[in-house]
């Protein structure tokens, strides 16, 4: 579990990728959640973008889990998606709300561009 004792010193620790997978999928769920709580709200055109959004992140999740489990001990790419996704975590403590999905949608954009650098195409 990430522990919420300052994001910085924490994400540039990273020390297995399972602690990775586990704050991907979290961010994942909370993703979908709130994608589904707006869907009604949602234009055609951000809808698409959330589906392609977790279709990526999918992607990036079932890679992880086959790579090699060092590939992420010391990795730049690795550390700055971890601590994006433990800023998101910090902000969980809300029930959620409206705008949640956007802003969930920045975030793990974030986090997909350092983890797709890593990633084989």
């Amino acid at each position: 579990m990430i522990l919420k004792t300052g994001f910085r010193t924490r994400a540039s620790q990273v020390r297995n990728e399972p602690e990775l997978i586990m704050a991907l999928e979290n961010a994942r769920t909370r993703f979908i959640v709130a994608v589904a709580l707006e869907q009604k709200s949602t234009s055609r055109r951000l809808w698409l973008l959330y589906l392609e959004t977790e279709r990526r992140l999918r992607r990036c999740l079932k890679i992880l889990r086959v790579l090699d489990q060092a590939r992420c001990a010391g990795s730049r790419p690795c550390a700055l998606a971890l601590e994006a996704l433990v800023r998101l975590s910090d902000s969980a403590r809300q029930p959620p709300g409206q705008g949640d999905a956007l802003y969930l949608y920045f975030t793990i954009q974030e986090v997909l561009a350092h983890l797709e650098k890593m990633v084989p195409d």
